[in-house]
């Protein structure tokens, strides 16, 4: 018995597992890169899409930062400014001094030759500075005689002469400082 051999077929059956193993390996290695690729793709557009946001919610984080600064000073001046109120209407409804009619009388002390510039009253009360000017010497005097002769200023303990001084002009600046009391 012959057998033939046919080296050729036997070649290409030999060679043709290997080239279909190769295929599929290139075709995987094909498919993997491409799956890789989009995964990339992905995986940037993804971050790209939270970076944005990220910077949105930053930019947002720091407008309402600033608003909550601004409240924060607006709430704190209005909190002075209640105790401030709530002092001053404490100062003004005591009933032994009647302390509303006495600004009042400090205030038409003012006239033509004389007038009071600023008046502040201390936290707690105790004390009233007066600035004022007035146009000359005498001015000043008549204004000083009327408050130390005044009746209406006498709950007042002890009133000071802070500053005088002489502006170029002629005029005299002056600070008093009235100190609350009793006698």
């Amino acid at each position: 018995m012959k057998r033939e051999i046919d080296f050729l077929n036997a070649y290409k059956k030999i060679s043709q597992p290997s080239k279909n193993i190769a295929s599929i390996l290139k075709s995987g290695l094909l498919i993997t890169t491409a799956a890789y690729c989009l995964f990339l793709i992905i995986v940037f557009s993804w971050w790209s899409f939270l970076k944005k946001d990220f910077q949105k919610i930053e930019n947002q984080i720091e407008v309402k930062k600033t608003e909550i600064k601004k409240l924060e000073k607006k709430e704190s001046l209005y909190v002075l400014l209640k105790n401030q109120l709530s002092f001053l209407s404490k100062v003004f409804s005591s009933g032994e001094d009647n302390r509303t009619r006495i600004l009042s009388f400090l205030f038409q002390l003012s006239d033509g030759r004389s007038k009071i510039t600023e008046i502040k009253i201390s936290p707690r009360g105790e004390e009233v500075q007066l600035s004022g000017e007035a146009a000359d010497a005498f001015a000043l005097a008549n204004f000083l005689d009327t408050i130390v002769s005044s009746e209406q200023l006498k709950f007042f303990s002890k009133i000071t002469l802070n500053s005088l001084s002489r502006q170029k002009d002629g005029s005299y600046r002056f600070s008093l400082v009235f100190t609350y009391g009793k006698n």
